[in-house]
């Protein structure tokens, strides 16, 4: 199913109408992930924009949301979350309008600062421009010309639509096996974008490696800061946002790094998403 849109393609400021889009299936986000994203890009990006939700569930989410079916996917059901094969669909041609950038968030980012710089280096230089993969442990030691290119992560990704199309005619010519032989949609893209850009590393926090100390500085160390220089902080693997949003002093995170209770500035954005009012109609 395309989107067709009639509004206007660009914003009062003469910048191009962006196209927002993020993905859910399945349970394991429900539709407060949808909602709070969707009032964190509204506070963070200046332009004019549609906001994009790819789903299996066709039910409405909230003013301001746009829910699409997911396009078909030639990999099993029960196989999606294992490498995240549905996100590739996303670049099926005539799916999203052509001559838009395209900005592409998982559910599970948080949104702290302006998202344009994004869309302005997309602009000055055409290809696909996503988060570069971080290293493990060691690795963090060595300046980060010397660490291994683990290609892209895929929670934040930028491109033009028209440009990209042969990352989802390569997934679609190929079988399951060679499928998973790439094990992770974001080495899919990575191998088959059409020029491929990392973003500043700095634009990007992963919580789990970067606010969380190991075991047992944790337990000497528990308040968990704000990234102080990221656009956005990456929730991928444990623990999720909404973990860290609860009243009680529940345990969050993995073995060797978690913490106990919510994190206040967390839970004051999931709070002031939730909260966030709307033009009418379905409220957020």
């Amino acid at each position: 199913m395309a989107m067709n849109d009639s509004s206007s393609d660009n914003s009062p400021s003469g910048k191009a109408r962006v196209t927002v889009v993020c993905m859910r299936w399945g349970a394991a986000f429900p539709a407060d992930y949808v909602r709070v994203l969707y009032h964190g890009v509204k506070r963070n990006l200046s332009r004019e924009f549609d906001f994009v939700c790819l789903s299996d569930d066709a039910k409405p989410v909230c003013d301001g949301v746009r829910v699409v079916p997911i396009p078909p996917v030639h990999v099993p059901k029960e196989k999606w979350a294992e490498g995240f094969w549905p996100k590739l669909t996303v670049f099926k041609p005539g799916l999203l309008p052509a001559g838009r950038p395209v900005l592409f968030l998982d559910l599970d980012v948080l949104i702290l600062r302006a998202l344009d710089p994004v869309l302005d280096r997309l602009e000055q230089r055409r290809g696909l421009h996503m988060l570069r993969e971080w290293n493990p442990g060691l690795w963090n030691l060595l300046p980060r010309f010397l660490r291994p290119d683990r290609g892209g992560q895929s929670s934040l990704f930028a491109f033009y639509p028209e440009e990209q199309v042969s990352i989802y005619e390569k997934f679609a010519r190929e079988d399951a096996a060679g499928v998973f032989s790439t094990h992770i949609d974001q080495l899919f893209i990575s191998r088959n974008a059409n020029r491929l850009s990392y973003l500043p590393h700095h634009w990007a926090a992963s919580f789990r490696r970067h606010c969380v100390h190991y075991y047992p500085l944790n337990l000497l160390f528990k308040r968990i800061g704000k990234p102080r220089r990221a656009l956005v902080v990456v929730f991928h693997g444990r623990p999720k946002p909404a973990d860290l949003i609860r009243d009680d002093n529940s345990r969050w995170g993995t073995s060797h790094k978690f913490g106990h209770g919510p994190v206040d500035w967390v839970k004051n954005y999931w709070r002031l998403g939730l909260n966030a009012p709307t033009d009418g109609g379905l409220l957020c």
